[in-house]
């Protein structure tokens, strides 16, 4: 996920924008996958920096 990454900072820089964090979950193949990762706390924890 490193490409995505940079162009989301590089394209947050170009706009002025403020990246305050990111959460990224690798690996997830059908819809409900994400409830087996704490994917949604890491969320909650981000929507505080805004």
């Amino acid at each position: 996920m490193d490409g995505l990454v940079f162009s989301f900072k590089k394209t947050c820089t170009i706009l002025g924008m403020e990246d305050v964090g990111h959460v990224l979950v690798p690996g997830l193949h059908a819809p409900d996958e994400y409830k087996n990762t704490d994917c949604c706390t890491q969320a909650a924890a981000l929507v505080e920096k805004f």
